[in-house]
């Protein structure tokens, strides 16, 4: 995906591509995602994920739990 050119919370054309660490909160703990694309607006501090961060956080996060084991019965 194409980096924004503007803002779309203050409408400044100071925008940034950057790839980051994000760490997530989760409910079996904070999970660390290396790597993230984002845009980061240098005049409002907003920050904006395109899809292919998404998939790289799903794919964190959804990795990272276990199915429960299920039982053999006889």
């Amino acid at each position: 995906m194409t980096p924004l050119k503007n803002c779309p919370v203050c409408g400044s054309k100071k925008i940034t591509r950057v790839i980051e660490p994000l760490c997530l909160p989760t409910r079996r703990g904070v999970v660390r995602v290396p790597g993230v694309p984002l845009d980061r607006c240098k005049n409002c501090g907003e920050e904006f994920l395109d899809s292919t961060a998404s998939r790289k956080i799903d794919s964190a996060i959804f990795g990272s739990i276990r199915a429960p084991r299920r039982r053999k019965t006889a």
